[in-house]
């Protein structure tokens, strides 16, 4: 396995575990009264439904620090893991596209054809 795939491997382990956390986070510790939080709400959000959420996480123990603090770190790092992981499969699993973009382009061809 080459070095830049170890590395995808990584980051991709590294997402999913920020993902897990993320999830952990969420769920634990900050859904007031069986309110969900920002991300979650598929057709978005009133503003007094962000106010009332706002003041649930206030009477709660740590909950507004919790939200300001590690969830949006989490919620910052994990769109980029995400993009690294992607970009890195499409880059080393597109045939021949990397070579072109570096100017390298010599005859190409499949690398499983030398496998099968």
């Amino acid at each position: 396995m080459s070095r830049a795939a170890r590395l995808l491997w990584g980051c991709a382990g590294l997402a999913a575990l920020v993902f897990l956390a993320l999830f952990g986070v969420s769920k634990g510790m900050l859904e007031p009264a069986g309110m969900v939080i920002f991300d979650s709400r598929v057709w978005g959000y009133e503003p007094d439904e962000a106010r009332r959420y706002l003041d649930g996480l206030d009477n709660m123990l740590l909950g507004r620090s919790t939200y300001l603090g590690i969830f949006r770190a989490l919620d910052t790092v994990f769109p980029l893991l995400l993009t690294i992981c992607l970009s890195g499969a499409i880059w080393l699993n597109t045939f021949c596209w990397n070579r072109v973009v570096r100017g390298q382009l010599r005859w190409c061809r499949p690398p499983i054809c030398g496998r099968i």
